[in-house]
């Protein structure tokens, strides 16, 4: 029930984007068809290729608002915070009067629960549009975040400012009623669900009078709400240069970070914080009630290595991962060309655990093909109550490259 309740949720919350659909002001006749291409690719889902001809169109038209603007939302899709935003204030610098470029910045802020500047970026909006089905969308978008990451009171908030710019609107009702009903605030929140569905009713919105109907049944059979949080709700942490509108003119100054922070929730209770390369492209599978998700982490354009991660929290011991460990590596020595297994001991200050590494009998003396992996480090860490399981599979088999990830799984530390 639960599993549905948070698709439906999912469904609702809609991110309103530029969508300006080959409007190209300030664009020489190259520049706008490389423009167009790259707009139709992000429609594919295309979105590195797409990335690559929105930096052409840049190049040449750098003072191209609408370049910068698409630019911004590609970036954020891919995942790349940082420049992201750094491109959505190059956007501002090009033309403050515009609600899309605020409306896709404070998008990338709310990627990053970065709340307050989120907030900011969309009351300028609020002055900016005559749309008021997008400006309180942009708000319920902020309050839905801001509830599955456990600040409810900062939700409430939110809705309520969106209930002043539309004091009829049946899904902002329904959102209080669900926090509320999160907060076991039973009588009132069930009043409000109530007088949420006259109104969906009113407005003909079946999928919000579905939620609804999904929220009460879990009512009944639970008698709890919790917020739908998932894995693949991670968020990139922005540094704090990034969070304020720089100086005119500065903007594409912002230094871009080697490396960038992750914090990804295991459990209503239990989040983890890692990092990796600015650059790594990530993906992200989700779970089930039963099974963690998994997050891949890859270099950007490179097969020659990838680590995934899941996560669940559990009160096994260490020693009693060290088994778990043991038995798979057993299990895995079947199909490798080595013969005994070793294990390789991994202690930090916040990560403790084990882990083998193993050749792909199979694909020893073969030339790689895509998704080809001969060589697999794989195991089980204990950081703070989360069991963090990891897989590398790469084309390396030297010592300094097993280090240098066995030191990056290491570093995870729980919240």
């Amino acid at each position: 029930m639960k599993r549905i309740f948070y698709s439906l949720f999912i469904g609702i919350i809609l991110f309103f984007e530029s969508g300006i659909e080959g409007h190209s002001s300030e664009m020489n006749s190259e520049a706008k068809a490389t423009f167009d291409r790259a707009f139709t690719l992000i429609e594919k889902g295309n979105l590195e290729e797409a990335k690559t001809l929105y930096e052409k169109t840049i190049q040449l038209a750098p003072e191209s608002q609408d370049a910068w603007l698409e630019y911004t939302s590609c970036l954020r899709k891919c995942h790349h915070l940082q420049r992201a935003v750094r491109a959505g204030w190059r956007a501002v610098e090009l033309g403050q009067d515009s609600s899309s470029v605020w409306t896709n910045l404070g998008n990338v802020f709310l990627d990053a629960n970065a709340w307050n500047s989120a907030s900011d970026a969309f009351k300028k909006v609020q002055i900016l549009s005559e749309d008021r089905k997008h400006v309180v969308q942009n708000f319920l978008n902020l309050g839905f975040r801001q509830w599955i990451f456990g600040d409810s009171e900062a939700a409430l908030k939110t809705f309520n400012e969106a209930l002043k710019l539309n004091s009829s609107n049946g899904q902002t009702l329904l959102d209080i009623s669900a926090v509320l009903l999160s907060q076991q605030k039973l009588e009132e929140g069930l009043h409000q669900i109530h007088e949420a569905i006259l109104t969906l009713q009113n407005e003909d919105n079946k999928r919000g009078l579905i939620y609804a109907e999904n929220v009460l049944d879990i009512m009944k059979d639970e008698g709890v709400l919790i917020p739908p949080l998932s894995t693949g709700q991670f968020f990139q942490n922005l540094p704090e240069p990034f969070l304020k509108q720089p100086v005119l003119g500065t903007a594409l100054g912002l230094k871009i970070e080697d490396e960038v922070k992750y914090t990804i929730p295991v459990s209503f209770s239990h989040k983890v914080l890692l990092k990796v390369p600015e650059l790594w492209e990530i993906d992200v599978t989700e779970g089930s009630r039963q099974e963690p998700g998994t997050i891949t982490f890859q270099p950007k354009k490179d097969d020659q290595f990838k680590l995934m991660l899941s996560f669940m929290v559990s009160k096994k011991n260490v020693l009693e991962i060290q088994e778990t460990v043991r038995k798979n590596g057993e299990e895995s020595l079947k199909e490798s060309v080595e013969t005994q297994l070793s294990l390789i001991q991994i202690e930090s200050d916040s990560f403790h655990g084990c882990a083998y590494f193993l050749t792909d009998r199979s694909l020893v003396g073969k030339e790689p093909k895509e998704n080809d992996y001969p060589y697999l480090i794989q195991g089980i860490g204990k950081a703070g109550d989360v069991d963090v399981f990891f897989t590398v599979l790469s084309r390396f088999k030297d010592e300094k490259f097993v280090n240098e990830m066995l030191e990056k799984v290491s570093k995870i530390c729980s919240l």
